[in-house]
């Protein structure tokens, strides 16, 4: 072992015996069976739960864009491709490079049916 390597190993054992001894809970160590400290399994849990959270939420916006796709009347098949396209998942960049069309005309089509979409489901639940 290198001498800075024994060195170190030495500083961070009197270290680590100074932070037991002051009672010091490290919560990024492992319990002696290699499980995660209980607070922070509980962070990572938690942290699982929003992303799954988010994930449901995306996933429920392009089913709308699908449905929104069959509902809208597009004013050109380039506009309906775009959108197309776009409820599918793929980025702005993708759709203007597969269709050759401008990335900011590409962006104005998807945030003018994004509203027409919001709106159409605002009048939809909406009570009679």
């Amino acid at each position: 072992m290198k001498r800075h390597c024994k060195e170190f190993a030495k500083l961070q054992k009197k270290w680590y015996k100074k932070l037991k001894e002051i009672g010091f809970d490290d919560l990024e160590t492992f319990d002696g069976k290699g499980n995660p400290h209980d607070l922070l399994k509980a962070r990572i849990e938690q942290l699982s739960e929003n992303k799954l959270a988010q994930f449901d939420k995306i996933q429920n916006f392009y089913s709308e864009c699908r449905g929104y796709y069959h509902k809208a009347i597009f004013l050109t098949e380039e506009e309906k491709d775009i959108w197309a396209m776009y409820s599918e998942g793929y980025s702005m960049r993708q759709i203007s490079d597969e269709l050759g069309v401008n990335r900011h005309k590409v962006s104005k089509i998807v945030n003018i049916h994004i509203n027409l979409m919001f709106r159409m489901d605002v009048v939809r639940l909406s009570p009679s």
